[in-house]
């Protein structure tokens, strides 16, 4: 949200507003009002929200009488940056996680403990029986005491791989539970994941892939002459697209991956699959997204779009996946559009040696 017109609502809310505040957001109202009765853009809060932010930001920028041009770009901006707050039910959702990490941490803790206190046990009692014991008889006891540490280094091989087991479930559980956390910053207009969300997801899936090698791929979606819809059925038109490719994005995906707007009509996907896995994940979300149909004013309007698909490799950052997954898109673009490219095809279009 414009940090203007924010820092005005704001004294609104307190009540430390001056007339001019009052003065500024009845403009801004008017004009967005305005605005939608012109565009017949219906008159609902979803929207109305939409257009007053967009007309807000413009206005406290002292762009009091925008052209088509700077509106539609505030209104892409402000559908972009606009989130939700936390439902009850993600809520819910997040403390079920918190739980279920806690309480494996606690049985691996007792089973430690337990094991340290049993073999602690033992050998004082070996300690008390060597003190009363003759010479002749220490042999056997330390036979005895031989076959303790046996079972005991077996113990501990145990041990050892049900906490590395148990580790590594922990692990995924809190990157589960950091995907969910991110949940509650959704975008305004599509409902999936907002941008700044999706960056702190890759981040985190970064950070585990260095750490533990947990391989991720990155797809990258663009809707195929999207602006081409917009033109010819106007924004709203175009806003049920995305609404409509989102939803089918959502439902098509495990929960475990994260489905993000990323820019304008670009969206990203975050699978927890390496890439031939990926590949296969892009080649049915790019048949259900063919399947959509969508009547807008008794003509339907037909919805294709382009993939591309990166692998996380060893030294990568967030803008070095991003890159190669958007060089994939452009590929897919540039070859014939409502097609699937991955990194693999980058290198082979330009010449270089494929890495596998």
């Amino acid at each position: 949200m414009e940090g203007g017109l924010e820092r005005i609502i704001d004294r609104i809310k307190r009540g430390e507003h001056d007339k001019h505040d009052l003065v500024t957001v009845s403009e801004i109202a008017r004009k967005a009002l305005k605005y939608m009765v012109d565009k017949n853009i219906p008159v609902i809060p979803e929207y109305y929200t939409l257009w007053f932010f967009a007309f807000g930001s413009l206005i406290t920028k002292g762009i009091n009488n925008p052209s088509e041009e700077e509106i539609q770009r505030a209104y892409q901006e402000i559908s972009l940056e606009l989130s939700y707050n936390i439902s009850p039910e993600l809520m819910k959702k997040i403390q079920q996680r918190t739980q279920e990490i806690l309480s494996n941490s606690a049985d691996i803790l007792v089973g430690s403990v337990n094991t340290i206190l049993n073999y602690d046990q033992k050998l004082e009692n070996f300690t008390s029986e060597i003190e009363d014991k003759k010479p002749e008889d220490i042999a056997e006891l330390i036979k005895e005491l031989l076959e303790e540490i046996q079972a005991l280094r077996h113990e501990n091989s145990k041990l050892t791989k049900e906490l590395k087991a148990s580790t590594k479930k922990l692990t995924k559980l809190h990157e589960k539970l950091a995907i969910q956390m991110e949940q509650a910053s959704l975008d305004f207009l599509t409902q999936v994941l907002s941008r700044r969300a999706f960056e702190r997801i890759l981040r985190l899936k970064l950070e585990n892939f260095r750490r533990s090698g947990t391989v991720f791929s990155l797809i990258m979606i663009d809707p195929d002459n999207f602006k081409e819809i917009n033109d010819k059925y106007g924004h709203l038109a175009g806003d049920q697209v995305l609404r409509n490719i989102a939803f089918i994005l959502k439902e098509s995906l495990r929960e475990e991956d994260a489905v993000a707007r990323y820019g304008g009509d670009e969206f990203a996907v975050i699978v927890s699959s390496p890439l031939q896995d990926a590949l296969k994940i892009a080649k049915r979300l790019k048949s259900n997204i063919e399947k959509l149909r969508i009547v807008w004013e008794n003509e339907e309007i037909q919805i294709a779009a382009s993939f591309g698909i990166a692998q996380a490799r060893e030294g990568d950052t967030e803008i070095s996946l991003i890159n190669r997954a958007d060089k994939a898109l452009y590929l897919a673009k540039r070859t014939g559009k409502n097609c699937i490219k991955t990194e693999l095809d980058i290198q082979e279009d330009s010449g270089e040696t494929p890495i596998p």
